[in-house]
């Protein structure tokens, strides 16, 4: 039998091996669209921490191979766990920087978030005092 993939990719996974009967209707293999691989990081963060975090932030992402990426968070989302607040981010980089060869779903990766400097407050005295001081036009 010869399978036909809709898009290019890498095969992540085979259900069953040569030979093997299958049900009708059950996946065979697992696919992974090239230009869909994204990676994506989970912290558990403070309370101040969450003012110091917006999709500005950036994230260096370490892979198995040694690569190192380093990316702007575009995706923030969160949940909630027993005691504490789960925050997910997923960098934004380009696949063409990617060695696609040794990435695919499941990748283990390590990730180092920063975290903005300035805080709510400071955000809102900057903004005020930016208000405030005049403007001179030459």
């Amino acid at each position: 039998m010869l399978i036909s993939a809709a898009a290019p990719g890498r095969v992540q996974k085979i259900a069953y091996s040569k030979g093997a009967f299958f049900p009708v209707n059950s996946q065979i293999a697992t696919i992974n669209n090239i230009d869909g691989l994204y990676a994506s990081a989970t912290y558990t963060l403070t309370s101040p921490d969450y003012t110091r975090l917006n999709t500005k932030s950036r994230i260096e992402v370490k892979f198995p191979d040694g690569q190192v990426l380093n990316a702007s968070v575009y995706n923030i989302s969160f949940e909630r766990g027993d005691k504490e607040v789960l925050t997910t981010v997923r960098p934004r980089f380009y696949n063409t920087d990617l060695k696609t060869e040794t990435f695919s779903v499941g990748t283990p990766i390590n990730t180092v978030l920063e975290l903005g400097s300035d805080t709510f407050l400071e955000r809102i005295v900057n903004g005020a005092k930016s208000i405030i001081t005049p403007h001179y036009v030459y």
